[in-house]
């Protein structure tokens, strides 16, 4: 069965226990019963942690959390004995002595520290046997259904966002409207409207990569904008798009000169994507800036707020509505049988075009729906997903996020806690998966029986690779990248990832208090105590600037990434 991220921290901390080090420590500063008690109790606890994390229920989940701030409080405490006795030895070698306050300040500091780790830790297996928690204390194999190995990184399975379907007559009216030279005015304003899910974002990519539109525009931006609409900001963003390079401006006039040199007289093609600002004064300040471009010029505005594309000034309005009952079904029908012949199965498409209806028509949901049920085979799983997990979904506008929600459950535990430390990414992230895949193995989130790292890398990639066919990631851009290797000139193309915007909502809710993405000042205010993983999103001045104390109140966090 599958070794999960807390049994490794457990078996961790019994390695620490019954190291030299502990021993010595136990043994200087008369701690050794202390140790071994400890080690009984986390023994004990650990032979039921497979089980608990396995556990759905608030109080299995509530367990957990006690139990992890103790865990690291332990192994923090630990790793503090390794350092003191390769202290001892520093201060033997060299001949230095202390006065005999400071081995009995040490002893009365590790004795309170070990005390308090012990009695927690007694509290919480005392606990445990109110959760009816099975011990496992067999020897751990990776379930063979729970990590498929996919040695070849280079082939996968998913629907590239080039393949859109059911949006031909959509494309076809936003290029019109983009290619119509009768308009006036310098800058013309256009939206895509729509609940998230629809495939507002595809869609704007589809058009932006057109080749009428390509030819018709002597420059094309593009900006993810997402929840905070900063003007400076943003107008950093699009010189950004224009030049590749990332552009920091102390002052706002700056970037606007550098905006309006790089925009003059040239016609343009803006995307905003994912607006959600109303506020009349910023679009105006916004689009007074744009206004140097050529006669033509066009910013094309993504959003699910009618109101967003009434204060932008959108001349044209385009309302994305859900695919057709017959593309809701080809889209289906892509992402869960493939090109298996579980297609010629009569009994499945029936029960898919029964769950189908209840997706709405929206692209997101189907995709993460096929996604999941391509994993199972039987006529009895689908039964059991279309009756059980979809029974009390009502078609609505939070239906979106409760069905990503069932995705979410279904995922095996090692890739949830995977897809939850994705949450420290900002929204419209791009990412190339090894990259990621680093992270995770340098968490210890990789469950592997051999240690040696190319293995622990092939696992790596397959969690990414099972995140990404379950719909989790999707596809972003390919950047060619010369290279000069041994004399001989070569190309390799390199994929970027990202996640589509609720997709990433998801992640930050089942994130917990466990990750905490810092996107304010304020925020370091408010860092939960049981934070372990913290990214900073916001800069002043292009500078990361924390509270004096921020590092005191957050001695316990693992990593902080900016």
């Amino acid at each position: 069965m599958a070794e999960t991220i807390l049994y490794k921290l457990a078996a961790e901390i019994l390695k620490s226990l019954g190291s030299l080090a502990a021993q010595q420590v136990g043994s200087i500063y008369g701690v050794a019963d202390e140790l071994h008690k400890l080690s009984t109790t986390v023994s004990s606890i650990q032979a039921v942690l497979i089980d608990a994390e396995k556990q759905q229920g608030s109080s299995h989940q509530d367990w957990i959390m006690r139990l992890k701030k103790v865990f690291f409080e332990a192994d923090d405490l630990l790793d503090d004995f390794a350092t003191e006795v390769t202290r001892r030895k520093l201060v033997n070698k060299a001949g230095i002595f202390f006065s005999k306050s400071n081995p009995v300040l040490y002893n009365l500091k590790i004795s309170h520290r070990l005390k308090a780790i012990r009695q927690n830790l007694d509290l919480i297996a005392k606990d445990k046997a109110s959760l009816d928690l099975v011990e496992m204390r067999q020897p751990l194999l990776l379930e063979p259904n729970s990590v498929q190995l996919n040695l070849d990184r280079e082939t996968y399975s998913f629907v590239p966002d080039g393949e859109v379907i059911g949006r031909n007559a959509d494309k076809k009216e936003i290029v019109d409207f983009l290619l119509d030279s009768e308009v006036e005015e310098n800058v013309v304003v256009i939206s895509i409207v729509g609940l998230g899910g629809l495939g507002k974002t595809t869609l704007a990519q589809w058009v932006y990569n057109d080749e009428m539109v390509k030819a018709n525009f002597d420059k094309r931006l593009w900006v993810c904008v997402s929840d905070v609409f900063e003007v400076k900001m943003i107008a950093e963003k699009i010189v950004e798009s224009a030049g590749g390079e990332k552009a920091n401006y102390l002052q706002l006039n700056t970037v606007q000169n550098e905006l309006t040199e790089m925009l003059d007289g040239k016609k343009y093609l803006l995307v905003l994507d994912d607006v959600w600002n109303e506020n009349t004064l910023k679009w105006s300040k916004l689009k007074n800036m744009l206004i140097g471009g050529a006669k033509g010029s066009k910013i094309l505005v993504t959003t699910r707020s009618d109101v967003v594309a009434e204060v932008s000034g959108s001349v044209h309005q385009h309302k994305l509505g859900d695919l057709s009952e017959e593309e809701a079904w080809t889209l289906f029908e892509k992402m869960a049988f493939e090109c298996n012949k579980e297609s010629e199965n009569s009994n499945l498409v029936e029960i898919g075009k029964e769950i189908v209806s209840k997706c709405g028509g929206v692209p997101l949901v189907i995709k993460s729906v096929g996604s999941l049920l391509r994993l199972k085979r039987t006529e009895n799983e689908w039964i059991y997903f279309k009756n059980q997990d979809l029974s009390s979904i009502t078609r609505g506008s939070n239906d979106v996020m409760a069905i990503l929600r069932l995705s979410y459950n279904h995922l095996p535990q090692h890739l949830k806690i995977c897809f939850a430390y994705c949450s420290l990414f900002p929204k419209d992230f791009k990412i190339q998966s090894f990259d990621l895949i680093d992270m995770w193995i340098a968490q210890g989130f990789i469950q592997s029986t051999i240690s040696n790292r190319d293995n622990v890398e092939d696992v790596a990639n397959s969690y990414f690779m099972d995140l990404l066919r379950r719909s989790f990631f999707q596809e972003n851009e390919e950047h060619e990248l010369f290279l000069l290797s041994q004399g001989i000139e070569k190309y390799e193309s390199l994929t970027f990832y990202k996640m589509h915007d609720l997709i990433h909502d998801l992640a930050k809710e089942v994130a917990d208090r466990e990750f905490f993405s810092i996107t304010k000042t304020e925020d370091t205010e408010v860092v939960p105590e049981q934070t372990l993983h913290a990214s900073c999103l916001f800069q002043i001045d292009g500078s990361l600037v924390f509270p004096s104390d921020f590092y005191r109140k957050h001695i316990k966090l693992r990593n902080l990434f900016t």
